[in-house]
């Protein structure tokens, strides 16, 4: 991963300026840990935010002509992968459950009720 955007998105992930979601990368206010990166890709101008009028967001590359293309509601747009440089749209960490070592998505941790805090540590030691 790009070692510049990893350090900025582990700050955000440990700052109090995103309230933790589940389900979908962003409803409202709420995102996942993946819908952070996100944020950080629309401040970067690599991909635009669109609110579907009920308070769920796409985030990727939407064409001209409103046909979608490149978007997720749930995982990370491909535009978002290329620019931080991660190669699965919901990367997987090593996580010890019970006392056994095993791989999961950052989106089922999310939704697991990690924190945003015990995220930002996986992303740091294993991304």
């Amino acid at each position: 991963m790009n070692p510049e955007i990893k350090a900025q998105w582990i700050a955000d992930l440990r700052s109090e300026n995103f309230a933790q979601g589940q389900g979908l990368l962003r409803t409202g206010d709420q995102y996942c840990c993946l819908g952070v990166l996100c944020e950080l890709a629309v401040e970067a101008g690599v991909i635009s935010a669109q609110e579907n009028g009920d308070g769920m967001f796409k985030y990727g590359i939407f064409s001209d002509d409103f046909n979608v293309s490149d978007t997720s509601l749930v995982s990370l747009p491909d535009a978002v992968c290329r620019w931080a440089e991660i190669y699965d749209p919901d990367p997987m960490v090593p996580v010890e459950v019970d006392g056994n070592v095993r791989n999961e998505y950052l989106a089922t941790l999310n939704d697991s009720n990690y924190s945003f805090g015990e995220i930002a540590d996986l992303i740091e030691e294993n991304l």
